[in-house]
């Protein structure tokens, strides 16, 4: 039985046993979220089923002890997807594994390249699965406790001890780790973690599922007395298959499509990318009308590598001066941003001058009249899909189609394939930070009090700060350039402009407005002087105000921008003593309570009432996880939180049919039929009321 699962039965039926407050608060400070696994493609139909049947797999699946098996490729050739199949389709075949996973990205940022976030993402998934696993961390994790304040996080040396402990656990069920993309981990620590992987293959039944391209280093340590599979051997078929279900669209002869079939198989050597990108041309090709002898020509046209199949690409997107500044400043943020951008924040960054000799008028309505109508559309425009939209949840992010675009773009010889489109790194940052400065300028500026009476912030009204939380909600790249300006500063080796570019946004801020107030602990360091204890304490107070207020209105955004620009986290309100954490869970604004705990807002704080944030709706699991007090009674009817819990999910779980009474396997108590039906998604808690 899963902790989940375990907690479920409680929270329904136990309440008064379920003490597991400790593992929840322990298991949240491990996760992460991976996005890249997410964005990563579905396999096509009917493809990779041939993994259960290799012999590679077999010897490795059935061994009793505990080995590695090392899935190599050439880039594109389908790596990461046959990683996410085997991820979703393991567990049917074993239902009683348990499965952790990581998959690594460079496009996605630094923390999805880190090893301390493929640590903390496995353990994460193993606790989720298997509560036994606890008593591992549990020494530890008191240590963190005492050392959170000073600490972001979990010490690497803790969490890499763990892991290995793994390997020696007592237990039934067999454990999977899945590691994906282990060649776009950084490179820094990749031995030391290469060495861990090793180190539990030598222990009981962990079985081990790493993929990457050839590398020399990895191949060294994989390919020995370990199980490999070579990607570009193996899936041929399914190229074969992938081919056979888009030919048909070019509309020719079935002779003339056997031949283009047979030409693109006998050189797609393995590679589905290429395979995908010849078929993205062929129709591009076709649309317009053509011979069948031009369809021949245009496919001996195309170079037989994914890196000479994207150079004419390239040269594609250089159609006029437009295009070319727009592709240009999209790569520049889509290759060296700190992380991807959504597509809203490129909108606004395309929109702002990034040129050190460029004039920026300082108007919304300027601004406003630069960005771009259809960003989505001039995305895919300029892009060449290069650059692609990925979405989930709501939020949409601009990203490069593959790894290998970007090593195509970053090295030397791409001047010559596409000379206006080529850029150096340090021009890049120069430009991303200039970006980001002139964006704050904007911000700074007297648009910036809109809604409010008066700009000076002493006689703001509670609706002006409610109308100044609206107007930032409107300038979401207020929050990339807040948190990353300094990291593109210290990339830049000549940061001359940078400095005028700073000073003159300094002398944009009015002491006593809003944009002073909002950016003062950020720009001291580049004004002549500091700003006056008096000063710097009221700047302190806007901040402050201004963070509650996105608090009371669910702009998480916004929140999260003023935490960044140094708002105090766990501020009270002072006429009711309500925090920040306090005004989002009223009002089940569930993102800004997510966004408060995950950056440490305390769940013990009382108002004026004395009451702790209020567990209500789909904030109640939040704040449990982040040790809320299970004690805090319901202002309406009384109740506590393990009331509230349970009733909610009562309701929404299947009945106990009367023949089906509990039944105890080692003193736990067994699931009622049908569990597996119910909500994972629960709820963890401490009932000391009974």
């Amino acid at each position: 039985m899963t902790l989940k699962e375990k907690v479920l039965y409680y929270c329904a039926f136990f309440p008064h046993r379920a003490d597991l407050a400790t593992n929840a608060e322990c298991l949240n400070s491990l996760r992460f979220d991976n996005t890249r696994y997410r964005e990563i493609p579905d396999a096509h139909e009917a493809t990779l089923e041939w993994l259960w049947t290799h012999e590679k797999y077999r010897k490795w699946s059935e061994s009793d002890s505990s080995t590695l098996l090392y899935i190599e490729g050439k880039p594109g050739s389908g790596k990461s997807t046959l990683a996410k199949y085997f991820k979703d389709n393991l567990l049917r075949r074993e239902p009683k594994a348990n499965v952790a996973s990581f998959f690594y990205s460079r496009r996605d940022g630094d923390r999805h390249a880190s090893h301390y976030s493929m640590l903390r993402s496995l353990l994460y998934d193993i606790l989720s699965q298997c509560e036994s696993f606890f008593p591992l961390l549990q020494q530890d994790y008191r240590q963190y406790q005492d050392l959170r304040p000073e600490r972001d996080g979990w010490p690497c040396f803790s969490l890499k001890k763990a892991l290995l402990s793994l390997g020696n656990h007592r237990r039934v069920e067999r454990l999977y780790l899945i590691i994906d993309a282990l060649d776009e981990s950084d490179s820094k620590d990749r031995r030391d973690i290469v060495q861990l992987l090793l180190k539990l293959c030598s222990t009981k039944s962990v079985k081990i599922f790493v993929t990457s391209r050839p590398v020399v280093e990895l191949s060294s340590y994989f390919t020995g007395s370990h199980h490999v599979i070579r990607m570009q051997d193996e899936n041929e078929p399914d190229i074969r298959h992938f081919v056979d279900s888009f030919i048909p669209g070019i509309g020719f002869s079935e002779s003339a499509l056997s031949q283009v079939r047979k030409y693109i198989l006998e050189n797609a050597q393995g590679v589905f990318l290429w395979v995908r990108l010849v078929k993205d041309n062929l129709y591009s090709y076709t649309e317009v009308g053509c011979t069948m002898s031009e369809i021949f020509n245009f496919l001996r046209s195309l170079p037989r590598e994914l890196e000479g199949l994207y150079e004419p690409i390239v040269q594609g997107l250089e159609r006029n001066d437009k295009d070319v500044a727009d592709t240009r400043k999209m790569l520049q943020f889509v290759l060296f941003a700190r992380r991807p951008l959504t597509v809203s924040e490129l909108q606004h960054a395309l929109a702002i001058p990034n040129d050190p000799d460029a004039k920026l008028k300082h108007s919304i309505e300027s601004f406003e009249d630069n960005q771009i109508v259809g960003i989505e559309k001039r995305i895919i425009h300029c892009g060449g899909n290069l650059i692609e939209i990925k979405g989930h949840g709501g939020i949409t992010s601009v990203q490069l189609m593959h790894q290998t675009v970007r090593e195509f773009f970053l090295r030397p010889g791409v001047s010559t394939a596409a000379p206006r489109l080529s850029m150096s790194e340090n021009d890049a940052h120069l430009r991303i930070a200039i970006a980001c400065i002139r964006y704050l300028t904007l911000c700074s500026g007297q648009a910036a009090t809109h809604g409010a009476e008066s700009q000076h912030v002493d006689a703001w009204e509670p609706e002006s700060f409610k109308a100044y939380v609206r107007y930032l909600h409107q300038r979401p790249l207020i929050n990339y350039a807040l948190n990353h300006l300094e990291d593109h500063f210290r990339k830049c080796t000549d940061a001359t402009n940078l400095s005028d570019i700073i000073s003159q946004l300094a002398g944009e801020l009015t002491p006593g407005s809003a944009p002073y107030y909002l950016l003062e602990s950020w720009i001291t360091p580049y004004l002549n002087k500091s700003p006056s204890r008096e000063m710097a304490g009221a700047a302190q107070d806007f901040r402050n105000k201004i963070l509650l207020a996105a608090a009371r209105t669910g702009y998480y955004r916004v929140a999260e921008a003023l935490l960044i620009a140094g708002a105090q986290i766990n501020i009270q309100d002072s006429d009711d003593g309500s925090t920040a954490l306090h005004l989002a869970a009223k009002q089940g604004h569930e993102a800004t309570v997510r966004l408060l705990l995950e950056k440490g807002a305390n769940t013990k704080v009382k108002d004026h009432d004395g009451k702790t944030a209020p567990h209500r709706g789909a904030t109640v699991q939040l704040l449990l996880d982040h040790g809320a007090n299970t004690e805090t009674r319901d202002s309406d009817d009384g109740s506590t939180t393990p009331h509230q819990v349970t009733e909610q999910r009562r309701k929404s779980m299947i009945r106990l049919p009367p023949s089906d009474e509990a039944k105890f396997n080692d003193g736990i108590p067994a699931l009622p039929r049908g569990a597996k039906r119910w909500r994972t998604d629960t709820v963890r808690v401490v009932d000391k009321s009974h």
